[in-house]
């Protein structure tokens, strides 16, 4: 979407609509095409933000941005099935031996990004995929649970038909480790 700058009949002043200046400069028309162009523009994030529209609602546009998880952080202490309002959010885990569900990869196009980070000092959690959809770990094993230590933390990104490692910390009582011994900006198994 961008400024109707190719239709000259809306009168606009250095691309942008005017209020006009009596006598001077006329005021720019919006047609509708623009203003439909505009609220479908709208619409799109929030229903992507899994917001059924409201036109009396005000608060839409701002929530669904949340919901995508824009700078969303979702903390958490118990075992919790993620859901596609997840997608994008930081889930901080609070507690030791809880277990985090992705959401169905069906419904997570790929692209889509869950970071996770450990928050608790000692002890591990499980991240599992949803059903038996595999998750790959660090070292490009896939298995439908991943552990997560104390401390540490990892993204996953969809790849639309499983979900791949793409940046992670790692704790060093992990038994993955990043692999100094050979110079390379990889993982290796340790144990």
């Amino acid at each position: 979407m961008d400024y109707p700058i190719t239709q000259p009949s809306l009168d606009l002043y250095l691309n942008k609509f005017t209020d006009g200046v009596p006598g001077l400069r006329p005021a720019s028309v919006i047609p509708s095409i623009t203003m439909n162009a505009l609220v479908d523009e709208i619409l799109a994030v929030i229903v992507a933000g899994g917001i059924v529209p409201a036109e009396a609602t005000l608060t839409q546009l701002r929530d669904a941005i949340s919901a995508i998880g824009f700078g969303a952080v979702r903390a958490t202490a118990v075992t919790t099935v993620l859901t596609t309002a997840d997608l994008g959010r930081l889930i901080k885990i609070t507690a030791t031996g809880t277990t985090m569900t992705f959401p169905a990869i069906a419904s997570c196009p790929a692209g889509t990004v869950l970071s996770f980070a450990s928050e608790f000092a000692v002890g591990t959690v499980t991240l599992q995929g949803n059903a038996a959809e595999l998750l790959t770990n660090p070292i490009g094993a896939t298995a439908n649970t991943f552990t997560l230590h104390a401390g540490e933390s990892i993204q996953y990104v969809s790849n639309g038909a499983s979900w791949d490692p793409i940046g992670a910390t790692n704790n060093p009582s992990s038994i993955y480790a990043l692999d100094t011994v050979n110079d390379i900006p990889a993982w290796r198994q340790t144990a």
